[in-house]
């Protein structure tokens, strides 16, 4: 299935406009005085040398290696698929049934059953998984296998948590897609942090993405205060959506509006393209 990716992964020009004057990393190809696109052929850094990635197309999971473009998907009729903690095991929506993959095994077993199930997400500190359907918010507890309702304003349709923090992307009246901050500690205190989406928490759950701009910037934002941190371009004539924030500080996942898979770096927002397929989304990568 390796055909699947590009044969040369490519590291695409982008501009990175956190302040006026910020020295851009030296990576080949990205340099922010120039209007045009660049591609040059470039592996991805070597810190992702056992990197792995995870997405769906439509017909299901995939498992790749950035490092060597080695892909296999990994299971059918599934799709939504955010990792644990660990690296190894991964949680995923197949139908109206919330999954858990664990990738040493291929062994899979039913966590919910609900119906309309949009997102899904797993708290980065505790491995407590989040459901997102049209009718409310779900938080299971893996431990117990407990379930209970979270106290979310509106339907949500993408999700991110790590500790008590929760942040979510929402549809509210004549504003289009917002992105709300919740307390777990407070019963779902909330903040509105700003119009856009692809809700997603650092590593820390100190920041988060916020797409703007018709999805040509992310948007870091502090995850208190609703602050700008930073602004992240998309490369010049391709714009990317549904942006995740990996377990590592420096790497974020996106979609272009073609349907393939980037890696972009947020020190520099140098952007890898990783997949040439055209039909991939929800991607999530793991590095060790």
């Amino acid at each position: 299935m390796n055909n699947m990716l590009l044969k040369t992964l490519k590291t695409a020009r982008c501009r990175f406009a956190i302040l006026p004057l910020v020295a851009l990393g030296m990576i080949s190809g990205c340099r922010r005085d120039s209007p045009s696109a660049l591609e040059t052929d470039q592996p991805p850094p070597a810190s992702l040398r056992q990197a792995r990635l995870l997405f769906q197309r439509p017909d299901g999971i995939y498992l790749a290696k950035p490092s060597d473009g080695h892909t296999v998907r990994v299971t059918t009729n599934a799709a939504y698929p955010r990792w644990f903690p660990d690296g190894r095991r991964f949680v995923f929506i197949r139908q109206d049934r919330v999954m858990l993959h664990d990738t040493t095994d291929a062994s899979e077993r039913e966590l919910a059953h609900s119906s309309q199930i949009r997102a899904v997400a797993v708290n980065r500190a505790n491995s407590d998984v989040f459901i997102a359907t049209a009718s409310g918010t779900y938080r299971i507890a893996l431990g117990s296998g407990k379930t209970e309702p979270i106290p979310v304003g509106s339907p949500a349709y993408e999700l991110s948590a790590c500790g008590p923090v929760l942040i979510t992307t929402e549809r509210l009246p004549l504003r289009g897609f917002v992105i709300k901050r919740y307390s777990l500690a407070t019963d779902g205190e909330s903040i509105l942090l700003g119009r856009g989406c692809s809700a997603s928490l650092s590593p820390n759950g100190t920041r988060t993405t916020l797409n703007l701009s018709g999805h040509r910037e992310l948007a870091l934002l502090d995850v208190r205060t609703g602050d700008t941190l930073a602004t992240l371009s998309a490369p010049p004539d391709t714009p990317l959506d549904n942006q995740y924030w990996s377990n590592h500080p420096e790497w974020i996942t996106a979609v272009s509006h073609n349907g393939d898979i980037f890696l972009q770096r947020v020190r520099d927002a140098a952007c890898w393209q990783i997949t040439s397929t055209g039909d991939a989304d929800r991607p999530d990568l793991f590095v060790p």
